[in-house]
């Protein structure tokens, strides 16, 4: 298929996602921002009013720094899930017409991207309410989000793959999922967690938990859109070291490079089957 034809499939897909996704719904693509608001509401509730956590850096408020977590969470969470479903939902079409397969999981990741980035531009307007304009360095969230989205397509290839001879991996990645979740900086800031890790593993177990390719991600994007709208602020208030960031960072995209390899080589092997299978 030429270039040009699996851009017009690949718009066309995308398209088709985000209009059906929201079909005779009142609130349309809002929805996309209440279910990680929601959740926010709830886990701020939980661990602010109750467990009374707070960021060491008092002008970034809790309830911020959770939200950036959720949308950010909700895109790679929610693009890597439906992926998983793709081909049996396009099977009739998969067995009828010859496509480049890999344009279905890469339509889900896009579409579910476009929410991410509308509900970016919600956080963005909340931001400048609480007085965090933000500054230059938001910018530099664009190669951070273009990494956990290479990150969601290399997992949806695994999954949309595995998922086609194997249903069982559905349930697996929703176990997988909510472990994830809980060891990635999401509800608490990354030095929460540093003294119990350094307490049982070293110095070497901070590196492996900074090798979980969300983790730096969570915290490069809040670095980057939270604390970079502040004009000053004590090296010590921040999540983790500008030089550690950086290179856990190199880990992230060393990472996501082997996930897509795997990834790519997965769908590549599977995908001969699928018509067949489905």
């Amino acid at each position: 298929m030429h270039t040009s034809a699996f851009r017009n499939l690949l718009y066309n897909l995308v398209r088709r996602d985000l209009t059906v996704r929201y079909k005779s719904t009142v609130l349309g693509f809002f929805w996309s921002f209440i279910k990680p608001l929601a959740l926010t509401a709830i886990f701020y509730a939980v661990f602010s009013l109750v467990l009374h956590m707070t960021l060491n850096e008092t002008r970034v408020p809790y309830a911020l720094h959770l939200l950036a977590g959720m949308l950010a969470w909700s895109f790679f969470a929610g693009s890597t899930s439906e992926a998983m479903g793709v081909m049996l939902l396009n099977a009739n079409l998969i067995k009828k017409v010859k496509l480049p397969l890999v344009v279905f999981p890469l339509a889900t990741v896009i579409s579910h991207l476009v929410h991410f980035l509308l509900g970016m531009v919600v956080l963005l307007a909340l931001m400048i309410i609480a007085g965090l304009a933000p500054g230059p360095q938001c910018l530099l969230i664009i190669p951070i989000i273009a990494l956990e989205a290479v990150l969601a397509f290399a997992i949806a290839l695994i999954l949309s793959a595995l998922n086609v001879f194997w249903r069982d991996v559905g349930s697996i990645w929703e176990v997988l999922t909510t472990a994830w979740f809980y060891v990635t900086p999401i509800i608490y800031p990354f030095y929460a967690v540093t003294p119990e890790i350094s307490k049982y593993g070293g110095r070497w177990l901070e590196w492996v938990y900074l090798a979980n390719p969300m983790t730096p991600i969570m915290i490069a994007l809040r670095r980057f859109l939270l604390y970079g709208s502040l004009e000053t602020i004590d090296p010590k208030k921040l999540e983790i070291l500008n030089i550690q960031l950086i290179n856990s960072l190199g880990i992230s995209i060393v990472v996501t490079g082997v996930i897509f390899f795997i990834g790519w080589n997965v769908f590549s092997k599977f995908s001969r089957s699928f018509a067949d299978e489905l």
